[in-house]
């Protein structure tokens, strides 16, 4: 490569190297790629590159940006895993600016999954589906994925919390504490701790406190909001 071949070559050479043979092959790639070819990541062929010819490959961005945005309002539910890994390498590319827009793209994809995902205590359903989007903490900041589930997933998990605590006997709780308890690992094995999540899980723990303190028409006025 053009790191390793430095010693043997005159600036002037490299110069000449990457402005006539290099980057017009690098853009002509670009011009060919489809974010959809799991195959041909362009990550991989383009940031190894940027140390050497960040200024001639500045002007390739707007494309990729371009091509990056439409991937990931388009893509299916089964393909998170590489969207994510499609995403990854340009985080150390582009500006906030930039991520904070191609994050909002992903955020909205996420959402719509989200928003299919049912929780069932009494037999539950597509974890690994669940995982595979908690597992976007990697590329998507922590405020846009605290938002994510604090407005598709934790409203109808406190839902379903409510009705199970309302619904049953006390002989349950231990049940309820234990699912509770699983829940709360499953979302912080993936997603940084903060005050808002936080806030989610005491909101269910205290439901399920009052659940075994109130009587039924004080428990039913703390129903939660969908």
């Amino acid at each position: 490569d053009v790191q390793r071949r430095q010693p043997l070559l005159s600036q002037a050479a490299i110069d000449n190297l990457v402005q006539v043979v290099i980057f017009p092959k690098l853009k002509r790639a670009v011009e060919r790629w489809n974010p959809s070819d799991r195959q041909n990541r362009a990550g991989e062929w383009i940031c190894p590159w940027l140390p050497h010819m960040q200024t001639e490959l500045a002007s390739l961005m707007p494309s990729i940006r371009r091509k990056l945005a439409q991937s990931l309002d388009a893509w299916k539910p089964e393909h998170n895993a590489e969207q994510r890994d499609l995403l990854k390498p340009w985080m150390a590319v582009f500006d906030r600016k930039t991520m904070d827009s191609l994050s909002t793209h992903a955020a909205g994809r996420l959402a719509l999954q989200l928003r299919a995902f049912e929780v069932n205590p009494a037999g539950q359903q597509g974890i690994d589906a669940l995982r595979s989007i908690l597992a976007f903490s990697d590329v998507l900041p922590t405020v846009h994925m605290t938002s994510l589930l604090q407005g598709e997933l934790f409203p109808k998990w406190k839902a379903v919390l409510y009705d199970w605590i309302r619904q049953s006997e006390p002989s349950a709780n231990a049940d309820i504490v234990k699912w509770y308890r699983q829940w709360k690992a499953l979302i912080f094995e993936h997603v940084p701790r903060s005050p808002q999540l936080n806030g989610e899980f005491s909101h269910g723990l205290d439901l399920m406190e009052k659940g075994r303190t109130l009587d039924a028409a004080a428990f039913e006025q703390l129903k939660p909001d969908l």
